[in-house]
Parts: C-alpha cells; structure tokens; sequence
C-alpha cells in the first residue's frame, strides 16, 4: 500500500531531523547540542520538532523500532520445527544487516559510548524493543504470556547476540553479519559448557 502525502512528508521531515542531530551530536556532543541548534539544522522550528521527537534523546532511539520490526519479522518467518537457537540465530543476523546497512550505526554507537545520559535514552527504547520481541516468542511458544522465562529469555539472548555481534562489527573484528552471530554464539556455547 502506497503512503500517503501526509505520511511521506511526515518521514522526510523526521529523517531530515534525525539526520541533522547524529551530525551535530557527533560533532559537537550530546548534552552539548540543543533542541533549538537541532531545529535550525533540520530547518525546522521547536515546536515542529517535539511534534516529530518527544525529546532529544528520542531521537538516539529513532531506528529500534524498524530493527525491531525486521526481528519480529524473522521470528514469525521462522518455521515451528525450526530449533530455538537456530532463530536467534537467524534473528540476530536480519537485524545486524540490518544495522550495519544503516548510514548512521556507527555515529549512534559512539555517540552513546561517549555519553550516559545518550546512553539511558537509547537503552529505553531497546527495553520497548524487549517486550515486542517477549510477545513474539511467546507466541512461537504458545506460552501463556511474554512475561514467561521462555519467551523472555530469548527475547534477550537475540537482542544480547545481535548487541554483541554490532559491537563487533563496529570494531571490525569480524568481515560479515553471519561470522559475527556465530563468533558470539560460539562464546556463548562454551561459557555455558
């Protein structure tokens, strides 16, 4: 379904903000950059730009919720044979090219490295991403609920793999999103042995 005139302004408007603030939080500093210095850049007012981002630190979280639509797509794409490992598995690579195939992953992660309070913000967000990913792996499971230990744990053990894996990529340890997953899950699988 095609989006509408409202719908496209509305995400080229959000894009161009988000993109001014990664540049100016890269350059200048989290804390240091202002809404209104992020509104300017945009070429936005104030008001045009908390109705886009509730916060500034919003907009550190602006791309969790299409990674999280990509791991939501995954799991459900997942046969019910397929063994729970190998989903996580599966899940964890989609959204690391996923990422990685973002223009500003790498911006994101100093960002937040560099800053606690960019930090706090960004990890909000991947607690909401937690719960949606709870819901779907309880339904994989027919658990009763996502606060189950099943769907829970690996809500966690995707978003920790794929976390550790990105880091990894972004350090260039390793060449590809699969090689990553698997280094992680490796580590994994002998720390439990």
């Amino acid at each position: 379904m095609e989006k509408s005139l409202q719908a496209r302004k509305h995400e080229v408007v959000q894009n161009a903000i988000f993109d001014a603030a990664i540049e100016l939080f890269s350059a200048k500093g989290f804390n240091e950059t202002t809404v209104d210095e992020v509104a300017a850049a945009a070429g936005v007012s104030q008001r045009s730009f908390f109705r886009y981002f509730p916060t500034k630190g919003d907009i550190l979280g602006f791309a969790i919720p299409s990674s999280g639509d990509v791991m939501i797509a995954t799991v459900r794409a997942c046969p019910p044979e397929m063994a729970d490992i190998e989903v996580v598995r599966k899940t964890a690579v989609a959204v690391l090219e996923f990422s990685v195939a973002q223009p500003y992953t790498r911006q994101v992660i100093e960002i937040t490295a560099r800053n606690e309070s960019a930090r706090e913000m960004h990890a909000a967000k991947m607690v909401e991403l937690q719960t949606r990913l709870s819901e779907v792996y309880a339904e994989r499971l027919h658990a009763p609920s996502r606060d189950h230990l099943g769907p829970r744990t690996l809500a966690l053990l995707t978003m920790m793999v794929e976390d550790l894996a990105v880091v990894s990529w972004y350090l260039d340890e390793t060449k590809s999103s699969h090689t990553a997953v698997d280094e992680v899950l490796a580590m994994l699988s002998g720390l439990v042995r």
